[in-house]
């Protein structure tokens, strides 16, 4: 399991360059929304000047700041790359902010397909600075092939499922998560994607796991939860009737074996987002 950096435990600035807003930068708005104690600037000139309230209508009193530099007066220990652009990589532009960070000693967590812990410069400059790159998108070595071992816990598997991306399964997971140990219940939050392993600490990236071991990835998550928890909130990805992502929608499906399901959709979108259908 993802079980590096606790961004809990940082100082996060985020780095969300030319890109601030709630759909533009999902990772700096849960950031923002589920470690607000732990954030303390938000970095994008564009919008410098303003409170992040402003803009995303969610932490109030955390600054937007023009570059590194004025953020490190608020004395950061981790830079959070706060987007996750189409294809998964680092914007070329934002390397020399990666370089002065990691001068200044600060961790980076990154929640891109590009992999910077195997970035041969990134990671040299890193190792000679004492700071880690936290890829929390990077999936474990040797995962299994599912064989329905889900299916024998004793713990209840919730997957939240949806109508389309970016439909609030991974928020309703969380939420509901929160509001279960809120009532006395043992419950778990099991996150499948780089954003909810930020904020949770834990889990698997399963759209960064090659196709043959994406349910087994599930069916690990599972197994985990369940050895210490009575009730686990697995996070959902995509949807079964997505064009791109609907593969993993169904390994998590077989891998997980849920008990139950919670739909999220979003009542104003006809169609999937960026397709005809």
């Amino acid at each position: 399991m993802v079980k590096q950096l606790q961004p809990k435990s940082h100082r996060i600035a985020i780095l969300a360059e030319g890109s601030f807003g709630i759909l533009e930068s999902k990772t700096a708005t849960v950031l923002v929304r589920y470690l607000p104690e732990n954030v303390v600037a938000v970095i994008d000139s564009e919008n410098a000047g303003r409170d992040t309230s402003e803009i995303i209508e969610i932490g109030e009193g955390i600054p937007v700041v023009q570059d590194l530099a004025e953020a490190m007066q608020f004395k950061p220990t981790m830079l959070a790359i706060g987007i996750a652009p189409p294809g998964g990589e680092l914007p070329h532009a934002w390397r020399a902010i990666l370089h002065e960070a990691i001068h200044n000693r600060l961790h980076v967590m990154s929640g891109l397909h590009q992999f910077l812990s195997e970035d041969a410069e990134l990671a040299e400059l890193a190792a000679s600075h004492e700071v880690l790159l936290w890829d929390a998108r990077k999936p474990p070595a040797n995962l299994p092939v599912a064989t329905c071992k889900a299916d024998d816990v004793d713990a209840t598997v919730i997957l939240t499922v949806g109508s389309d991306c970016r439909v609030g399964k991974m928020l309703s997971g969380i939420e509901v998560t929160r509001t279960a140990r809120e009532r006395g219940l043992d419950a778990e939050f099991c996150p499948t994607g780089q954003n909810g392993i930020m904020v949770w600490g834990w889990g698997i990236a399963i759209d960064a796991v090659v196709s043959d071991f994406t349910a087994g990835a599930a069916e690990q998550i599972v197994l985990e939860g369940a050895a210490d928890h009575s009730l686990l909130i697995v996070e959902g990805q995509g949807s079964l009737v997505h064009p791109g992502y609907s593969g993993v929608t169904l390994s998590l499906l077989h891998g997980s074996l849920p008990d139950a399901m919670i739909f999220c959709h979003q009542p104003s979108r006809d169609t999937v987002a960026r397709y005809t259908v």
